[in-house]
């Protein structure tokens, strides 16, 4: 195996991880310079993007065979997030459909497998946003156009999620489907619409 960052060769005997989420991890412990993130990564030539929390485990060490990295400022990653958080928004958006489509016929196994990806993903954006919040020195109490400040959105998201995961544990499935479909749903157009008045206050 082949390992560059930045296009400067790393000893692949240094590195133990057995699939690519652990090389990453590596790699990102101790081989990045102060304040860069991992910004593109190329497998065998081909650039690799996650489209599931931790699909990177399915990769496996024998399977590749060069590993590129090309590393950004975390300003760079910061911004470069808020332009595309809005189409990441609509991804989750576009699976709520689905997910309470199967509560509702009553599949509770496969239902539940697709909402613990859902919300993976979910917290994820929601760890994003506060990374890029700190990479830029952004304001969160600063209202928007809707009189609004990031914070007091991200605010209401939070009772709507805990008020999910209560409706979650008393198995009322029907019930959970209709709160994803309608103040979930409001909730993630809410923060979908701010992002981009964010990303005007970093310039």
């Amino acid at each position: 195996m082949i390992i560059s960052i930045d296009g400067q060769p790393i000893d692949p005997s240094r590195i133990r991880g057995r699939n690519l989420e652990e090389i990453l991890a590596e790699l990102m412990a101790g081989h990045l310079g102060p304040d860069k993130i991992i910004g593109d990564v190329l497998v065998n030539g081909s650039s690799y993007s996650e489209d599931l929390p931790h699909a990177a485990v399915e990769i496996d060490r024998t399977d590749i065979q060069t590993l590129e990295l090309v590393t950004r400022s975390s300003e760079e990653i910061a911004l470069n997030f808020l332009k595309h958080g809005p189409a990441i928004i609509d991804d989750l958006l576009a699976a709520i459909p689905h997910i309470t489509e199967i509560f509702r016929l009553g599949d509770e196994a496969e239902a539940s497998e697709h909402f613990l990806r859902f919300l993976e993903s979910l917290h994820l954006l929601l760890s994003m946003i506060d990374q890029a919040g700190r990479a830029l020195a952004l304001s969160f109490d600063v209202p928007m156009s809707t009189n609004e400040s990031l914070n007091e959105r991200l605010a209401k998201l939070a009772e709507t999620l805990t008020q999910i995961l209560d409706i979650q544990k008393q198995t009322d499935w029907i019930y959970l489907a209709d709160v994803l479909d309608y103040e979930l749903n409001a909730e993630l157009e809410a923060l979908r619409d701010l992002l981009p008045q964010i990303k005007a206050h970093a310039h």
